[in-house]
């Protein structure tokens, strides 16, 4: 299994059609954040880290070849990672973006890795992110009655503690002309007074509040409009800047280069 990258493997060029260069983002789903009561300082719970986010990275799509584009959904309740995205074709094209871990409950549980790491809960170690996709969450900090979670990492940083709850992870921006967000953010601790955060939402590769969903991941695709075939599955928004033609998936579909 390939994590991240493409790779264009043996005999790749045999009986394909000409090589064209795609610029792509691939955004997983974020993990979920972890249900907790959070009314002690001992019931406190991880944020969720954001999705994987291999983002303006190029790969050669084949002439008359159809590639797959699955996007991946947000964790969904309490302690799911979220799902993988990929892209997947001829040429031996296989490119992974790994969903977000989950954060740890308010027994101890460490947060979880993925694109981005899960923060810890009550006394909890952080989740590992994944080189090239996002960063790891924190570990929970302080200590009883005033113990805070550990926020979800995220594409720009890693997870972090203050004295209220556990911080996101910052998110990042794609350099793909029209597509405005930012994606694969952190979602944020439960602190020990039910304080809740939100810091996750559709279609963005984000983590979640503390009980909440993760957000759904992204694809997009920047190809010269002279190359540009126009046959699509899965109602991809198109736009176009100068010479480039893009592509932006919110669902799974596909794209026939």
């Amino acid at each position: 299994m390939s994590f991240g990258y493409q790779v264009l493997g043996f005999g790749s060029g045999g009986g394909l059609g000409p090589a064209v260069a795609i610029v792509y983002d691939c955004i997983a789903g974020g993990g979920s954040g972890q249900a907790g009561p959070g009314w002690s300082g001992n019931e406190v719970t991880g944020g969720s880290g954001g999705g994987g986010f291999i983002s303006n990275t190029s790969v050669d799509f084949y002439g008359g070849s159809t590639y797959t584009l699955t996007v991946g959904g947000g964790g969904g309740t309490s302690r799911n990672k979220g799902v993988n995205s990929t892209i997947v074709g001829d040429g031996d094209v296989n490119i992974i973006a790994l969903g977000g871990g989950y954060g740890g409950d308010h027994y101890g549980q460490a947060g979880s890795s993925g694109g981005s790491g899960g923060g810890g809960g009550y006394a909890g170690g952080a989740g590992a992110g994944t080189a090239d996709q996002g960063n790891a969450g924190s570990a929970s900090c302080g200590s009883a009655p005033g113990r805070v979670a550990g926020g979800g990492g995220g594409k720009g940083g890693a997870g972090g503690c203050n004295g209220t709850k556990g911080t996101s992870g910052a998110g990042a921006t794609s350099s793909i002309p029209t597509v405005s967000g930012t994606f694969s953010v952190g979602g944020e601790g439960n602190g020990p007074s039910h304080t809740n955060n939100a810091n996750g939402g559709a279609n963005t590769g984000d983590g979640a509040n503390a009980e909440g969903d993760g957000g759904s991941g992204r694809i997009h695709l920047k190809i010269l409009t002279s190359e540009y075939t126009g046959t699509t599955t899965g109602s991809p928004a198109v736009s176009t800047s100068g010479s480039y033609t893009i592509l932006q998936y919110t669902g799974t579909g596909t794209y026939k280069a």
